[in-house]
């Protein structure tokens, strides 16, 4: 078994030699991920509302969106950083009163996943520049609990 050559906890650095070369979002991926969250201005004739707020990423993986209802458990996240690519876990749950569904929750990260340029795999799996993000979903405290893993392919 290969001993990662860099270990780090959700919110630490890493030296840049381990680090992951992947590209920061760009304008054009924040404004379709915003689209896809909602975060469009009032319709004509309607009185102003306030924006919702600008969409949330999740700490563990700054490049995958955090859907409105989820709520991300940041101690049952772990990173790996290694030559090889970087190895991610997160999680993320939903109360009840969220009301949100299977079908809800991967509709959700199919569109803003492809926004983001994920391609879809199949089976809650999508890739991206050498790496293969899968989520999962399941019964949590009657709510929903959404797994995210990502891996070098």
């Amino acid at each position: 078994m290969r001993r990662p050559d860099a270990i780090r906890a959700p919110g630490t650095t890493v030296p840049g030699a381990f680090a992951a070369k992947r590209p920061g979002l760009g304008l054009a991926a924040m404004v379709a991920v915003a689209l896809v969250v909602g975060a469009s201005g009032p319709a004509r004739g309607t009185d102003p509302q306030p924006s919702p707020a600008p969409p949330i990423f999740l700490q563990a993986m700054d490049d995958v969106p955090l859907m409105t209802g989820l709520a991300e458990r940041p101690a049952a996240g772990l990173v790996f950083e290694t030559a090889a690519g970087r190895i991610v876990e997160a999680e993320a749950v939903s109360g009840p009163a969220a009301k949100l569904t299977t079908g809800r929750v991967m509709g959700f990260y199919r569109a803003a996943l492809a926004a983001l340029g994920w391609r879809l795999m199949g089976g809650g799996r999508f890739a991206r520049e050498g790496e293969i993000l899968s989520i999962t979903t399941g019964a949590a405290d009657k709510g929903l609990r959404v797994r995210f893993s990502l891996r070098p392919k």
